[in-house]
């Protein structure tokens, strides 16, 4: 199982948000390059950086933290946020990320999804993020009616391999993941899932291991001191 360190921007700077919401903002660093130097350094394998700006339509305020940051640290990372156009798409991939995460516009544009599909295949996945099971989109701001395994069927059958479940109630929360939802997506859809929402602690990584679920994507559980770059490097040395 992967375990994907997060890092999200918002205004040039280390953020993490309760609940995606804007106004409960917590500022963890004023150098997200650092940031990310740092998790290198203490062992993560692979990182995840969402443009919560980009994600809330406020334009390309952090291209040039993103730029750093690819350029800083040579570890697999994935990215996403206002990703919504094959222009940003391209952008990203020549800038050398190693996967885009799309939101909104796999679900709202499918033709686009294809189209990123087709020309970047396994380079491409989705986050489908829900309150209770109904899909939310444009920085989790709009809720959809969509029912979450209605839509990850969706997906698969587009062909998408990787997709990551945010619970967006338990985000940023510490209150531990839902673990039900998880099981019964990998029981019943199968493929690459990757969790995110509510990470509480390494008491975690067993359970998702157990489930089978792929990855699993961790932010404030680390900057609370809840979780230890060494917990997630042991777990990872063992589990590779």
């Amino acid at each position: 199982m992967k375990i994907f360190p997060a890092i999200d921007l918002k205004g040039g700077k280390c953020v993490r948000l309760s609940q995606g919401k804007a106004n409960q903002e917590f500022v963890y660093g004023e150098d997200p390059v650092q940031m990310a130097q740092y998790l290198m350094k203490e062992g993560a394998m692979q990182l995840h950086i969402i443009d919560l700006d980009g994600a809330f339509g406020q334009g390309r305020n952090n291209i040039e933290k993103l730029k750093e940051i690819r350029l800083a640290v040579d570890l697999p990372i994935q990215v996403g946020g206002g990703i919504r156009t094959p222009e940003r798409a391209k952008e990203l991939i020549e800038l050398g990320f190693d996967r885009l995460i799309i939101g909104t516009r796999a679900i709202t544009h499918p033709d686009f999804l294809g189209a990123l599909l087709e020309k970047y295949g396994e380079k491409i996945c989705v986050s489908v993020d829900t309150l209770g099971n109904r899909v939310a989109i444009r920085g989790w701001l709009q809720e959809t009616g969509l029912d979450l395994f209605e839509c990850v069927k969706n997906l698969r059958q587009q062909g998408v391999d990787t997709i990551i479940h945010t619970d967006i109630e338990r985000d940023g929360m510490l209150t531990g993941l839902n673990y039900e939802t998880l099981e019964k997506l990998q029981r019943e859809i199968g493929g690459k899932f990757i969790a995110a929402g509510g990470v509480k602690g390494k008491e975690d990584f067993k359970v998702l291991k157990e489930l089978g679920i792929y990855g699993l994507i961790t932010g404030k559980a680390i900057y609370e001191g809840n979780l230890s770059m060494a917990q997630i490097r042991e777990f990872q040395e063992k589990n590779q």
